[in-house]
């Protein structure tokens, strides 16, 4: 893969990436290789195990069932969410496919997305033409919707952000946390305590402070759904939820964890000493996909997303 890495230069990549975990995990110190990709890469991957799970019933269902990546981007990120597959190469050599879910045009500011990035050329990586931008659900919904179309009955997708570094072995443990436990995981844990009032009207409440479930999956912590609880209904409500308001076109996390705890889908976090690395200008930037032109997402504090995920989840509880 050397041929992608002269995309990067030592001053985008000083610009794009830092280091910003929710604890100390062992690869935390990767961030300081932020201006050499190649060592970064290799960073993130050095704990690779060579394979997704030891556990035999991990490995009997990867013997039926395939794992499909899927993720979004803006256009002016397209090229630098490469650097996001590199560090995860080693992982996505067992996918069957990479789906990179992107419009013509970027609902936002009507920007169009090259047809030349080198991301089309990564390997697996395939291109999933959306009719319009479903905002940043779109890292999810459209590729569940086409294999839950083309008959796919069961397997894994695992969604990533665009603005972060994942070691191999972080979403190795996502995957084998929603194969061995069923519904969804995520390498990170939302407990809706967060959250003030959220925590009074969501739909069902688990014990989430001191266990392996989470209320809420969160995108950037890359989440591995299982694809055998995508009913149509399910799906239909996702897409019509996400759209339902401003607040719930921007908060994809919680349209899916309302719709999946409605159901009594769980929810997990994995357990894993590996840390997620997200990008200067990602996460915390003006281009990350939750933003809104109306300043909604207040990004950086916590007060936006409590605001916007109790205002999505009322309109949703009285129209829905």
């Amino acid at each position: 893969m050397m041929n992608f890495y002269g995309i990067f230069t030592i001053s985008s990549l000083a610009l794009f990436f830092v280091i910003s975990c929710v604890k100390t995990h062992e690869n935390a110190e990767c961030a300081i290789l932020k201006t050499n990709p190649e060592q970064l890469a290799k960073c993130l991957q050095r704990h690779w195990s060579g394979r997704i799970s030891d556990n035999p019933r991990v490995q009997n269902f990867l013997k039926k069932y395939k794992i499909y990546v899927s993720y979004t981007t803006s256009p002016k990120r397209l090229d630098d969410s490469l650097f996001v597959l590199l560090g995860a190469q080693p992982f996505l050599d067992h996918v069957e496919a990479v789906f990179l879910a992107i419009p013509s045009k970027f609902g936002r500011t009507g920007a169009s997305y090259s047809l030349e990035s080198p991301v089309y050329a990564f390997p697996k990586v395939e291109r999933v033409p959306l009719i319009k931008d479903f905002g940043p659900i779109s890292k999810m919904l459209p590729v569940v919707k086409m294999l839950h179309e083309r008959g796919v009955k069961d397997g894994i997708v695992i969604t990533l952000d665009d603005d972060i570094g994942y070691a191999p072995d972080l979403l190795a443990r996502v995957v084998e946390t929603a194969i061995l436990k069923g519904g969804a995981a995520s390498s990170q844990v939302n407990c809706l305590s967060a959250y003030g009032s959220l925590n009074k009207i969501w739909p069902t409440l688990g014990e989430c402070e001191g266990s392996q479930s989470t209320d809420i999956v969160e995108g950037w912590g890359a989440v591995a759904y299982r694809l055998n609880i995508f009913s149509d209904a399910l799906i239909q409500e996702l897409e019509a939820n996400s759209a339902a308001s401003k607040e719930c076109y921007l908060s994809d996390d919680v349209v899916i964890s309302y719709s999946l705890a409605k159901r009594g889908i769980p929810r997990w976090h994995a357990l894993s000493e590996l840390s997620v690395i997200p990008f200067a200008e990602g996460e915390t930037g003006s281009d990350a996909l939750h933003n809104g032109a109306n300043g909604l997402s207040e990004v950086g504090g916590l007060g936006g997303n409590s605001l916007k995920y109790n205002q999505c989840i009322n309109f949703l509880r009285q129209y829905k």
